[in-house]
């Protein structure tokens, strides 16, 4: 998992750590903690639906192996969250952090760009994606939370168990917040 860091706006990294420390205080988790990401939506007031209760039929999703889930407000203004629900549990973890963090960002949605081929593809502002992506990981693992697991020599997989993420986040996690080079080089701080 890559992600460029340069559309994010100065200061953007610090910022997504403070809200990730601010939600697991109003939900009375350890900064080090396990965020589940339904319970972040429940908190937020925002409902998880699968797809399957839109009518998707399940055949159809497998072929959308690169659709994860959508942000949307429904006509009675209740906040709503789409996710696949045939991904791994760590990526639906994933996906659901990344579209909440789409709503605390308090980024448009973007109605007028819906592909009308996929209803459930979208086109996004660039940057608004990037924030989401890294508010999201941040929001799933925080980099005091992989320092802790670090000192602690818990392996990918440890860690990945721990905070119900895919490997691939751990990995973008550790190496994104330096915390991966900063035990390579210095054994912990």
């Amino acid at each position: 998992m890559k992600i460029k860091t340069s559309l994010l706006p100065k200061g953007f990294t610090a910022k997504a750590e403070r809200l990730a420390e601010k939600f697991r205080d109003e939900l009375n988790v350890h900064h080090c903690g396990h965020l589940c990401a339904f319970r972040l939506a429940n908190h937020l007031k925002v409902s998880i639906c699968e797809a399957s209760d839109y009518g998707i039929e399940p055949e159809w999703l497998e072929r959308l192996t690169g659709w994860s889930g959508l942000y949307m407000v429904n006509q009675f203004s209740e906040k709503i969250i789409i996710h696949n629900t045939n991904h791994t549990l760590g990526r639906q973890q994933s996906t659901i952090m990344h579209e909440l963090a789409h709503l605390v960002c308090k980024h448009p949605l973007p109605e007028d760009i819906i592909l009308p081929e996929l209803p459930f593809l979208r086109r996004y502002n660039p940057q608004h994606e990037q924030e989401a992506e890294y508010l999201g990981a941040t929001l799933q693992m925080t980099r005091k939370g992989l320092v802790w697991a670090m000192r602690r020599s818990m392996t990918v997989a440890q860690i990945a168990d721990y905070y119900k993420a895919s490997h691939e986040m751990v990995d973008y996690r550790l190496n994104i917040t330096g915390v991966s080079k900063q035990f390579k080089n210095f054994g912990s701080v």
